[in-house]
């Protein structure tokens, strides 16, 4: 995370027509060549728009969209309805919300069961005093914790040891020029 986050603005689309839906009715009106010709968008960025698969495709910005939506209007409720998911956005802060989970809160947010044989990695950057690390032991998971407060460290590591009884310490403590 950046010492800017939060100060910026972003567009969030929250109405966009399905890609399906958005794909079919693309093709039924035109191609992406005709609509790079009309326009002073390059074929390959119009491209994204008509594909089907999921990896390949991208939703067009408001802005191009607003460059290419005259050359596919047909008057027509379908149009409509896409052309309003498509123009529809709000702007927000790219400020991250924040959630305190505590110890039984935390176990219910993990979408994985004990007896459960796949492994993965829980990150948790505001590490405390190790709660995510304990639930995360307990759900047959690793855990990479970050703390800034020394304090806190000793803490997670005294509560860590006590409830899963080992610990593989990675510590790297990194302070302020002026500590």
């Amino acid at each position: 995370m950046h010492g800017k986050r939060g100060e910026k603005l972003i567009q969030v689309r929250d109405n966009l027509p399905t890609q399906e839906k958005l794909v079919a009715y693309l093709k039924k009106k035109t191609n992406a060549k005709t609509l790079a010709n009309s326009t002073d968008l390059k074929l390959s960025k119009i491209e994204h728009w008509f594909r089907s698969d999921e990896s390949g495709f991208s939703y067009p910005s408001v802005e191009d969209w607003e460059k290419v939506r005259e050359f596919i209007d047909d008057w027509s409720e379908e149009f409509e309805e896409i052309d309003r998911g498509l123009l529809d956005y709000e702007l927000k802060s790219d400020a991250i919300k924040s959630k305190t989970l505590i110890g039984h809160e935390l176990q219910k947010q993990c979408d994985c069961k004990t007896n459960e044989t796949k492994a993965g990695t829980v990150l948790d950057p505001f590490a405390g005093s190790g709660t995510t690390g304990i639930v995360a032991d307990h759900r047959n998971r690793n855990a990479v914790l970050l703390e800034l407060s020394e304090d806190y460290i000793k803490i997670a590591v005294k509560r860590i040891k006590k409830e899963v009884g080992t610990l593989f310490l990675n510590l790297n403590i990194i302070r302020k020029k002026d500590d």
